[in-house]
């Protein structure tokens, strides 16, 4: 993808014809009250999250300390989620860092419709996961890229952790055209992104969406077969994609 100058302007929708519903001016209203919330984090949080970056190249999700510890003693996680893609939807953060997070994210998390919940990278703090005493994991390096056996010693500790969530995918899309400015070859890309949920539209539960795949190829379908908040998520950035206006890079 080719870099483009960010436009730090709000999200704007072409005015639609009185013969075109208002989803365009639905989602203007969802964006403006996205925008608020962000403000408000960005008053508290925005010295950690650039911390957080420099150090990780992506944005770290959470803090591991003790209950009696300030939160600034407490140590950042450096594993890629796809929680890293909120500080740039949420319009917290742009420009190259925001671009370096979304080049994460496509590398670690991206499978086709889907987007992993931890990238297979080893971490740090150790994340081990344990059951009636026995552990499951390795707790350096605890991706789990397939979502299949027993509930509660195999398929649980995959869930959070490897296993590829459909309704965060389209959130990658929409972060794809922020960290570049709302190019057009952004859009473009991210319309090509969000298409791959295609596949599975048309197998399994026809006309639906899997609640999950896993993280390993062939990324088969688990989970619920008709899942609301896969098939909402797609539709809405595919309609938030339609409505945007391209910026012209100077």
């Amino acid at each position: 993808m080719r870099e483009a100058l960010v436009n730090d302007s709000m999200i704007s929708c072409e005015t639609p014809s009185k013969s075109v519903d208002d989803s365009c001016d639905e989602q203007t209203h969802i964006t403006v009250q996205k925008q608020r919330n962000a403000l408000y984090l960005v008053g508290i949080n925005k010295k950690d999250f650039i911390t957080s970056f420099e150090e990780l190249g992506w944005f770290a999700d959470c803090l591991h300390g003790h209950h009696d510890h300030p939160a600034a003693r407490a140590v950042r996680d450096n594993a890629l989620r796809s929680n890293a893609l909120l500080a740039i939807t949420l319009d917290l953060v742009d420009g190259p860092k925001a671009r370096r997070t979304v080049q994460a994210a496509q590398r670690y998390l991206v499978v086709p419709g889907a987007l992993r919940s931890l990238a297979p990278l080893p971490v740090h703090p150790p994340l081990a996961v344990w059951h009636h005493g026995q552990l499951l994991n390795h707790p350096d390096e605890p991706y789990w890229g397939s979502y299949e056996g027993d509930e509660d010693t195999q398929r649980k500790p995959a869930y959070h952790n490897g296993t590829a969530w459909v309704w965060t995918f389209p959130s990658f899309c929409e972060a794809v055209v922020k960290a570049y400015g709302k190019s057009p070859a952004a859009i473009e890309a991210a319309r090509a992104y969000l298409t791959s949920v295609d596949t599975y539209l048309q197998q399994g539960c026809v006309g639906q969406l899997p609640e999950i795949l896993d993280g390993d190829a062939p990324h088969l379908p688990r989970g619920c077969d008709a899942q609301a908040w896969s098939v909402t998520e797609v539709l809405r950035v595919w309609r938030w994609l339609n409505c945007l206006t391209p910026t012209t890079p100077e």
